[in-house]
């Protein structure tokens, strides 16, 4: 980029010099390439010069010479704006001459503006006159108008935008040090020239009511030309006009082609995302103080599309669920050691999701020791997670505060469903008389055992079976309980399945139902995306109709606060959680 920026003031200049017959026009070494820089972009070359943003304010300036476009060398932000600055006079015209009667040269300063944002010519050279008109923006941003003549005695007017104090245009009387108004998007005008060599992606006028309406998400049929893009690539989404729209991760195989990381312009580099890493990860002092094993990036919840990173006390798990953070993947373990030292990385690359995107499934350690299991207490009870084996990356952590609140209502005798490694079971043994965990996996009830003798609980017992089963068994056996959990898997992870999902969770509140004394409490869940929570009441208000029970709703919740609901993603409200009590 470097060479390209050099080149390009190279050949103007020697077009200007070309042209150039009575004027003298400055040298390269005389003309100031200037941007606004933010933190973390550099600027380089022989034509760049640091002095003039020491006046900026809010503006981080770096040393040049050796330093590069950015860390990777690649790009500069679109950001900023361009200003060039004659340090040379030109002589007046022979008719000026004759006119002003001076056969000397133009003692007025000298503007030059940028013929595409780059081309300097000696046609470009702009004298400035006296008597600047001040006027106010809308927003308040003070403008002047300036009108021009230019080497042929024709007038022009162009606006300009103060740069600098007035005190610094006192230090530096030789210098024209405005900021001219491009017609249109300045910013856009700086990203057309700033990002010519970065990968892109068109999208269609549906792609851009998905961004403008806030999701994240844009599907393959709304993406009109991506044919630059590799695998992967952290692209600038444009329109078929070329309007920046923002950048995004891009898929070569999955059927969600982009998934937007954010609306600016700046680079998407280790720096930005270390940023969002540190702003979860602050986020979860707040929401999750005092836990020890909570998820630490939500993926969309935290504008970290795919990106799952779980923490268990000084354990990470890290999940990359698509092409372009499985490309990131490297720095994500870099930026995780740098921020919290952990003991382990571990990466849960196993879910099927990834083999839509072309992806292996694999697990393995990324840093650190291979740890199997890691024991963490949560709320005074302790729970040993499987990393490596375990559901989801070792826990079912969206569930922690509704553990919390199930505490208070559990008493008395305790049926928990769908009970995997006890989690509901153990957290509310010490509330009840008696506990019975029904799971149809033997390999998640050793986990759950394991469990209990962490804990030294003597009131629990576990039972391998199917909970349909044994719903309608111990109905039929007029077994009687005074709380039950139901805390099913998916049961709609398409929205085709949607009907039968209902179904199955009517079957299963009915069931429950029955078997609650009067006075007891259901604990329901959901926790299928395409059922919503107004699906859910309406499925358990028809199975109370049909065991003739009478039920008032206690509380509704959701995932707990580590796991954020985008409001505009609705993908990511997918947990329901219902606490009812049978009148």
């Amino acid at each position: 980029m470097t060479q390209a920026v050099d080149g390009r003031v190279d050949r103007a200049f020697a077009r200007a010099q070309a042209n150039a017959t009575n004027s003298v026009l400055a040298t390269p070494q005389n003309v100031r390439l200037e941007f606004v820089l933010t933190k973390d972009q550099y600027l380089t070359g022989p034509h760049l010069a640091s002095g003039m943003h020491q006046a900026l304010p809010n503006v981080v300036s770096f040393p040049l010479g050796e330093q590069q476009f950015g860390l990777t060398g690649q790009k500069l932000t679109g950001s900023g704006i361009v200003l060039a600055n004659l340090l040379r006079r030109r002589p007046a015209p022979p008719a000026e001459q004759a006119r002003r009667k001076d056969p000397g040269v133009v003692k007025d300063q000298q503007v030059a503006r940028l013929e595409d944002l780059w081309e300097v010519t000696e046609r470009a050279v702009l004298k400035r006159s006296r008597g600047a008109v001040e006027r106010h923006h809308a927003r308040g941003v003070a403008f002047r108008e300036r009108p021009l003549r230019d080497q042929f005695g024709r007038k022009r007017v162009v606006k300009f935008r103060e740069k600098h104090s007035p005190a610094f245009y006192d230090e530096m009387p030789r210098f024209a040090l405005w900021r001219l108004i491009f017609r249109g998007s300045i910013s856009r005008a700086c990203d057309r020239f700033l990002h010519v060599n970065s990968p892109s992606a068109t999208i269609t006028a549906r792609g851009i009511e998905r961004i403008t309406s806030g999701h994240l998400w844009i599907y393959r049929a709304d993406v009109a030309d991506a044919s630059g893009a590799a695998p992967g690539d952290v692209v600038r989404v444009l329109d078929r006009k070329k309007h920046f729209w923002g950048q995004a991760l891009y898929s070569s195989k999955s059927q969600i082609t982009l998934r937007m990381l954010t609306r600016e312009s700046r680079p998407f580099d280790r720096t930005f995302l270390a940023e969002r890493i540190r702003a979860a990860a602050a986020y979860r002092e707040r929401v999750a103080e005092g836990a020890h094993a909570y998820r630490l990036v939500a993926g969309e919840g935290d504008l970290l599309p795919s990106l799952i990173i779980d923490r268990y006390a000084q354990c990470f798990v890290v999940q990359t669920l698509s092409q372009g953070m499985d490309r990131l993947k490297p720095i994500v373990v870099e930026i995780l050691t740098e921020q919290f030292a952990p003991l382990s990385i571990l990466e849960r690359n196993d879910a099927a999701v990834r083999g839509l995107e072309g992806l292996p499934e694999q697990v393995g350690i990324l840093a650190g020791e291979d740890i199997g299991e890691v024991v963490v207490e949560e709320g005074g009870v302790k729970f040993a997670y499987d990393l490596r084996r375990g559901q989801k990356t070792g826990g079912f952590l969206d569930q922690r505060e509704n553990r919390a609140a199930a505490r208070q209502y559990a008493r008395g005798r305790l049926l928990d469903c769908f009970t995997y490694s006890g989690g509901f079971a153990i957290a509310l043994a010490d509330q009840c008389e008696s506990v019975l965990g029904v799971e149809a996996s033997g390999e998640a009830l050793k986990l759950a055992r394991r469990n209990q003798e962490l804990n030294n609980l003597t009131n629990i017992e576990w039972l391998e079976a199917n909970c349909f089963d044994f719903l309608k068994a111990a109905d039929q056996e007029g077994r009687r309980f005074d709380m039950v959990v139901l805390d099913p898997p998916a049961f709609a992870r398409q929205k085709s399945s949607r009907e039968s999902a209902l179904r199955g969770y009517k079957e299963l509140n009915l069931r429950a139902l029955k078997i609650l004394n009067p006075g007891g409490y259901l604990v329901t869940c959901s926790c299928s995306f395409h059922v919503s929570e107004a699906d859910l009441l309406e499925t358990i208000a028809s199975a109370a109709l049909d065991a003739h029970r009478a039920v008032a709703v206690v509380e509704r919740r959701t995932q707990s606060r580590d796991h954020p609901i985008l409001l505009t993603v609705p993908e990511t409200h997918y947990l329901k959680c219902l606490i009812l009590r049978v009148l």
